[in-house]
């Protein structure tokens, strides 16, 4: 919470509640919106942190993979998306970043850019007709 400019004494505390909602997004698949919420759920485990930074990278990578596999049309170099798996996309960002930290901050960085080599692949993969 922001206290900048808050009476502290009136000002109410977020709840993680608050956090979890924030990872709602309409229209998705429910494989994708229980994904989201496992994430938002993760910081809050009272496992090892090892294991919880395994999670969030496999969860990380799982969107993206599901980003991926939505990809409708190849033959665009910068492929459009179904817009509630990049709200999604960049709701797991807002989680990993605010929620853990550097481990969140490199989580994040690996699976962008795993996301970027595998969209680049399916245009490369189009453009040379490898399918």
């Amino acid at each position: 919470m922001n206290t900048h400019n808050v009476n502290v004494k009136t000002a109410a505390s977020e709840s993680t509640e608050t956090r979890v909602l924030r990872t709602n997004v309409n229209g998705l698949p429910s494989g994708i919106a229980q994904t989201l919420a496992f994430l938002g759920h993760l910081a809050e485990d009272g496992m090892e942190e090892g294991e919880r930074a395994e999670l969030l990278l496999g969860s990380l990578l799982s969107l993206a993979e599901a980003l991926r596999d939505a990809v409708p049309d190849w033959s665009a170099r910068r492929p459009r998306l179904p817009f509630p798996l990049v709200r999604a996309w960049l709701a797991a960002r807002d989680v990993a970043l605010a929620q853990f930290g550097e481990t969140g901050q490199g989580a994040w960085e690996y699976a962008l850019n795993d996301l970027r080599t595998e969209l680049d692949a399916g245009f490369y993969f189009w453009r040379e007709n490898i399918w």
